[in-house]
């Protein structure tokens, strides 16, 4: 048997009903039932156990049994770096405060399962996420523990996989913009770039086909652009060198001819 399991006894040939018995055993257990039973035996229950008959007060010659009970393997404790984004390493494992030797049997997501008290699994993906089983089963007796459970979280990695830029329309303006493609729609996300160097950090909801448009950009430029989900950053994206719209040539004066004092003098540009 294993711990916590119930050891039962029982008498034959108990006929006639008059019959006393006396039972004895580990632990000071003592019983006058015919048939009894130690419920959650401990594994201290092991050893012999006896019963005596009685009737008309002459007592039979003890009879005895010897019962086995196996420690079960307490419920071990899961340890996991969860939660963690796609493309990641997911690592847990499990410890159990059993001193002698044990097996484990792992089950999970997406068909998983291991034999191993160690596990990890690279380049995660959403299938991943769920719940793992662990039980451990103690070699002597074969006696499993209770099973332990773990919810791993695998959240989507942002990406970034395509953009756009549009020049400021004005000089010395901020009418420029950066567009992040392939991102989630409607969704809010932290952006963080560098303009010309200095570390910029805003919040931007993507529009309806998962574009985040970095808008009221001057001109100058612009690196290591990346967005932030749940805490997990996305690729990063860039250098953007955003330029001001050309100038207009430079006029040319007419030339004006001597003139005395008095007269009137006429300017023209072209």
């Amino acid at each position: 048997l294993c711990s916590v399991d119930t050891i039962k006894f029982s008498v034959l040939n108990s006929t006639p009903s008059t019959k006393i018995y006396t039972w004895n055993g580990p632990n000071n257990f003592k019983s006058g039932a015919k048939d009894t039973l130690i419920m959650n035996a401990p594994a201290s229950a092991s050893g012999t156990y006896f019963v005596t008959a009685t009737l008309n007060n002459c007592t039979s010659a003890p009879d005895s049994v010897s019962v086995i009970v196996y420690q079960t393997p307490g419920k071990p404790v899961i340890t996991t770096n969860s939660p963690l984004c796609s493309d990641s390493t997911l690592l847990f494992s499990a410890s159990t405060t059993f001193n002698g030797t044990v097996t484990w049997a792992w089950n999970g997501p997406n068909s998983f399962n291991s034999a191993s008290q160690f596990n990890t699994i690279f380049n995660t993906t959403p299938l991943n996420a769920g719940t793992y089983d662990v039980v451990v089963t103690a070699t002597s007796g074969n006696c499993p523990s209770p099973k332990a459970s773990v919810l791993v979280e695998i959240k989507p990695t942002p990406v970034i996989s395509d953009t756009s830029k549009t020049d400021p329309t004005n000089c010395k303006s901020s009418t420029g913009s950066i567009t992040l493609k392939g991102l989630i729609a409607n969704t809010s996300y932290i952006v963080n770039y560098r303009e010309n160097g200095t570390l910029r950090t805003i919040p931007i909801i993507s529009n309806a086909s998962g574009h985040v448009i970095i808008s009221v950009l001057a001109a100058g430029i612009y690196t290591e652009i990346s967005v932030t989900l749940n805490d997990f950053p996305s690729n990063k994206v860039g250098p953007f060198t955003l330029v001001d719209p050309n100038p207009p040539a430079t006029p040319v004066i007419a030339s004006v001819a001597p003139l005395c004092s008095g007269d009137t003098i006429k300017l023209s540009a072209s």
